[in-house]
């Protein structure tokens, strides 16, 4: 996703947010997706943004996977779908690192 100068500042200023605070940001900040899928809200100028991702408790760190600028009422269910499949990948590429050491 391209963003402008400003909007990319804003949503880097949320991610450092979550660092900081994890999951207990309010809900004008973070919103449950769906599993272990969360979405920070972003909004700039106008527009909302959804940059989801999950905790990998292998690690203790929150893991994007996937981000999109926010045309409708809901996430699409294709949105969900492939920050799922993403989130799976980085799961079993982890575990099958941690099989070969």
């Amino acid at each position: 996703m391209d963003l402008d100068k400003r909007a990319r500042a804003k949503c880097a200023r949320y991610i450092s947010m979550l660092e900081e605070h994890g999951l207990s940001l309010p809900s004008n900040y973070l919103e449950k997706v769906r599993g272990e899928l969360w979405a920070l809200r972003p909004e700039y100028s106008g527009n909302e943004y959804r940059i989801i991702f999950f905790f990998d408790d292998n690690s203790g760190t929150f893991v994007v996977v996937h981000a999109i600028l926010k045309n409708t009422k809901r996430l699409d269910a294709n949105d969900i779908t492939t920050a799922e499949n993403r989130k799976d990948d980085w799961i079993a590429r982890a575990e099958r690192k941690k099989e070969k050491s």
